[in-house]
């Protein structure tokens, strides 16, 4: 995702690039990114410095595209430090805090009408027959297991779904502030294995109906009409159950892997588009699901 990020920025006119990484990031990308690339690394202190180090840093940038995990409230932290940066392509913190908490995404959304994957505490006595438990805070299938049996920690720190047999699907958008395209529907290959869910790429475009584009599509539309307007990108998550229902599973209010599949069957750079510096309308009026055009990509990023 860096990567291709950084690819991008490269062709938006008059930029400059600097990459600012934590240590761990340094350690295994430093030698991959491009010449033109200016890497900063953060000083080799705890967590607490590197969150000060951006509060600084961001005052010399004029746009900032975080790259961070919602786990450990993360990306939260990162959006607080970059608050004197004059542009931080994320949504506003009120929806980074909504999206990072499953309990509260389903509350706030589900009240709004938008189909959602009912969610509980797992605190809670289960009400559902087959159980899918997953942190409460954060996103991604880390720490996700199928089964009735609490896991260690806290109840209060966990949520339970019910299992939705059928396709996992997803949906990216982009943002330029003002107006947002809602991009073809991605197939999720997710592979349960001993109880865990294992990530596997995508297709994009997914395989599925018109009906089902539909669907997602207008969860997508409600979703951002809820959000408000902000430059970025955004990830939703759903499920498409047996029987042909569209539901929102969770939100990644960040980057996600599935941005290099949609630059690359584009054929437009999504960034200048989230900048404002390319048109957002019709972005993705030229890609139907039965063009026979597709993009395939494994779960680190490669096009395959």
């Amino acid at each position: 995702m860096l990567l291709a990020l950084v690819e991008d920025a490269r062709y938006v006119s008059g930029t400059d690039i600097s990459v600012l990484l934590c240590n761990e990031a340094a350690a295994s990308l430093r030698h991959e990114l491009p010449t033109f690339v200016r890497t900063i690394t953060a000083p080799a202190h705890g967590a607490d410095g590197i969150f000060s180090w951006l509060h600084e840093a961001a005052g010399s940038a004029d746009v900032i595209f975080p790259v961070a995990p919602e786990s450990d409230n993360v990306l939260l932290r990162v959006a607080e430090a970059l608050r004197p940066a004059r542009r931080v392509l994320l949504p506003p913190i009120p929806v980074l805090e909504l999206c990072n908490d499953k309990l509260l995404t389903c509350k706030v959304l589900g009240a709004a009408g938008i189909p959602i994957v009912p969610t509980i505490s797992l605190s809670r006595t289960s009400i559902f027959v087959d159980t899918v438990v997953k942190h409460r805070l954060g996103a991604g299938c880390e720490g996700i297991f199928r089964g009735r049996a609490p896991p260690g920690g806290r109840t209060e720190d966990y949520v339970c779904q019910p299992f939705v047999d059928g396709q996992s699907l997803s949906v990216g958008i982009l943002s330029n502030g003002e107006a947002f395209a809602v991009l073809p529907v991605a197939e999720q290959r997710i592979e349960w294995k001993d109880g865990a869910p294992q990530y596997h790429g995508g297709r994009i475009p997914a395989r599925v109906s018109d009906s089902t584009a539909s669907q997602a599509r207008e969860i997508a539309v409600h979703v951002m009409k809820q959000f408000g307007s902000f430059a970025g990108y955004l990830g939703i998550d759903l499920m498409e159950s047996s029987d042909g229902i569209v539901l929102l599973s969770e939100i990644n209010p960040r980057l996600c892997t599935s941005y290099i599949g949609y630059r690359k069957l584009l054929g437009l750079n999504p960034l200048a588009v989230i900048l404002g510096e390319a048109a957002i309308d019709g972005v993705c009026s030229h890609i139907h699901p039965n063009s026979g055009r597709c993009v395939e990509f494994s779960a680190n990023g490669t096009i395959m």
